[in-house]
């Protein structure tokens, strides 16, 4: 995350200086930002944000002791999810998903251990622009209420970027 905002931030600082360089910054950064606006959106299990896209392809309770949480002693939802980056900056699947996901049950949820042996190292691994990545990551829960994903995208590079709130998604616990 801290590159993420690294880029922003020299972004930024480019677009302040003269000369033809920024100036070609400048244009392709509000013509994303005027693309991102029209399309960010949270359905269907979907982020499409400005800077990211993530689909969630398969979400489960597990269990304590069962596999992908063979170590938990409460239980986990757990959430796999691709990430295809469609914007000018590096990230990892797992910076991605910080950036845009925030998951409750009542009050925030802590990660735990990630629920795919296949996929444990992957997580950090450089997403390049215009590749999709594949990852997962699991939360304990609280209890059996339902789970709240929230999902919110960076729609601004200039000095000051703004948040926008992309919608909620429900899970049950079932």
């Amino acid at each position: 995350m801290k590159k993420f905002w690294a880029a922003v931030v020299s972004a930024a600082v480019l677009m302040t200086g003269c000369g033809s360089t920024a100036k070609a910054v400048e244009e392709t950064a509000d013509e994303r930002v005027i693309s991102a606006n029209e399309a960010v959106s949270f359905e269907n299990n979907e982020i499409i944000g400005a800077f990211y896209n993530i689909k969630i392809t398969k979400s489960q309770i597990i269990q304590p002791g069962k596999e992908g949480n063979e170590n938990g002693s409460e239980p986990v939802i757990a959430f796999w999810y691709d990430v295809t980056n469609t914007s000018g900056i590096e990230t990892s699947p797992q910076e991605a998903w910080e950036a845009a996901v925030t998951v409750t049950q009542g009050e925030k949820l802590t990660a735990a251990a990630i629920p795919d042996e296949k996929l444990v190292g992957t997580e950090f691994e450089p997403v390049k622009i215009g590749e999709t990545a594949s990852s997962a990551i699991a939360y304990q829960l609280k209890g059996t209420g339902k789970v709240t994903l929230t999902a919110q995208s960076i729609m601004d590079t200039s000095t000051t970027p703004q948040i926008e709130n992309l919608g909620t998604e429900e899970f049950t616990m079932e």
